[in-house]
């Protein structure tokens, strides 16, 4: 269960502190209990402490009320990973080329500095053939992010994504435009199999959409993708959304061969 001390520890460490003694930590201003300044240095940083301090919120809020197994339960069906990977953490993922253990390695460090990653809105973008485990690997890191840190995570196949958005046009029950936020202002974004299918125009302005907002709001995205990141601009989504993408991401890049016909 996600623990608030965790937060604010690893807050402090990657931000440093905002207010020492009673006093603004960069211009020395003198603050009563409860007031942070709003110096030039000051302000670059309050931002991140409203960011965690909103998502602290949420978690004492259900550390107090955990009995409820209601709570993970809606979390977990948000998420909507597949079931196939339910139970699992990342020690499932059994390594046997040298491909696996870099791109393992890098997962897993994500995993581990997951708070600062959700602080700074660091992305995972993970390349390879078929059958390369990354639809496995990030459905075990969708489900542990929901699970330890009680994130707000979404997992959506890219194809799955065009269908429910082309679906809600026709509902009358369904706001697309909400539907679509949603995806945009989850603490974690899982798109997996973005080149699945070849987009049409809607779908590229509908994923630039979201990829845009995420970035602008340092929301983290996580995908992944059988092309490389050349084909990804040229053959699927144009340079403004790849380049979003990458600016700030950790990349993994498997070699390996299909497992599935080994």
């Amino acid at each position: 269960m996600a623990d608030s001390k965790i937060f604010k520890d690893i807050l402090i460490e990657n931000i440093g502190y905002r207010v020492k003694d009673g006093k603004c930590f960069f211009c020395k201003a003198k603050l009563i209990p409860g007031e942070y300044c709003t110096c030039k240095n000051a302000e670059k940083i309050n931002k991140y402490f409203r960011k965690i301090n909103s998502h602290l919120e949420k978690v004492e809020t259900f550390n107090n009320f955990f009995e409820d197994k209601q709570i993970l339960a809606e979390l977990k069906k948000n998420a909507n990973t597949p079931d196939l990977f339910n139970g699992y953490d990342l020690s499932f993922y059994e390594i046997e080329n040298e491909s696996q253990k870099k791109g393992f390695d890098i997962v897993s460090d994500y995993y581990k500095n997951a708070v600062k990653n959700f602080l700074f809105g660091t992305n995972l973008i993970i390349l390879g053939n078929y059958g390369t485990g990354k639809t496995a690997l990030i459905s075990v890191l969708c489900n542990l992010l929901t699970e330890k840190f009680l994130f707000d995570c979404r997992f959506v196949n890219i194809v799955d994504l065009f269908d429910i958005v082309k679906a809600s046009f026709s509902s009358l029950s369904i706001d697309t435009l909400k539907l679509i936020e949603i995806y945009k202002k989850a603490d974690f974004l899982f798109l997996d199999d973005i080149d699945k299918k070849t987009p049409t125009n809607y779908a590229k302005e509908l994923v630039y959409s979201i990829v845009n907002s995420r970035v602008e709001n340092e929301l983290p995205t996580i995908i992944t993708a059988n092309h490389d990141l050349e084909d990804l601009d040229k053959n699927f989504y144009g340079e403004a959304t790849i380049s979003r993408l990458i600016h700030k991401s950790k990349i993994v890049l498997f070699t390996h061969k299909n497992k599935r016909f080994i």
